[in-house]
């Protein structure tokens, strides 16, 4: 059984604002700790598809060029 998944938009803006500069994933899963953390994948995996991120020496995320 295959469910769709629609990312809450709020929440994707939120991780996008706070990948605009280096973050620990600890960082990301922080800013939405309002929501299910199900929720925050879904909304993380949208960010990705839309974003190239790029880790930092110390494994951190930013936002990289839009994804093609």
């Amino acid at each position: 059984m295959s469910v769709m998944t629609v990312a809450d938009q709020t929440l994707v803006a939120k991780i996008e604002a706070l990948l605009t500069r280096p973050v620990y994933f600890k960082e990301v899963l922080d800013c939405g700790s309002a929501y299910a953390y199900r929720d925050i994948l879904v909304a993380w995996s949208e960010v990705r598809e839309r974003r190239a991120l790029q880790r930092d020496e110390f494994g951190r995320y930013f936002l990289g060029e839009a994804a093609a």
